[in-house]
């Protein structure tokens, strides 16, 4: 979480939400239909460095706890909080995953975030360091106590490689 939030600066040295990659949404609100329309059309308006069009779709939406149920209501996923009619209903083609984290309220609790289909674009990726692959285990006799001591390691990294496939909301 702390890479979405802290906001790292990427390998065009330019940070992952910049106005420069076209990945902040200026007009920031609370999560309604046309805030979140408006992520969905910044993230879909990305283009390649070839300068294609990517037409990315996103899949999550990130957002603090404080928002979660503001979140479900504007995408109709909550019934008998808020009247939806035909012009502000999502339509059933853009299923959004709602990830409601903690973490986020920590660093605000009014920005939230969209990701793209990890199977459409890369996003984060996480690696370990050469040679070891997952946890090591060490264990060590106890000669005098006839015990065991055990130790185990994670040496493990992540990081956004890739910003077209995020859109940051500031919030209200």
């Amino acid at each position: 979480w702390g890479i979405i939030t802290g906001n790292p600066a990427m390998a065009d040295s330019e940070l992952l939400f910049s106005s420069a990659h076209a990945n902040i949404t200026t007009s920031g609100a609370a999560p309604t239909v046309p805030q979140i329309e408006g992520m969905q059309r910044a993230m879909r308006l990305q283009t390649g460095l070839d300068g294609a069009q990517l037409s990315l779709r996103m899949r999550h939406l990130l957002v603090p706890t404080k928002l979660n149920l503001v979140t479900m209501q504007a995408l109709g996923l909550v019934q008998g909080f808020q009247n939806t009619t035909k012009t502000d209903a999502v339509p059933n083609g853009f299923q959004f995953n709602v990830i409601a984290e903690p973490r986020l309220d920590t660093a605000s609790e009014a920005v939230y975030y969209g990701v793209a289909d990890p199977a459409q674009a890369e996003t984060i990726v996480y690696g370990y360091l050469q040679g070891e692959a997952g946890p090591v285990m060490e264990s060590e006799a106890e000669f005098n106590t006839d015990g065991v001591a055990y130790k185990t390691r994670l040496v493990f990294g992540a990081k956004a490689i890739e910003h077209r496939s995020f859109v940051r909301n500031p919030g209200q």
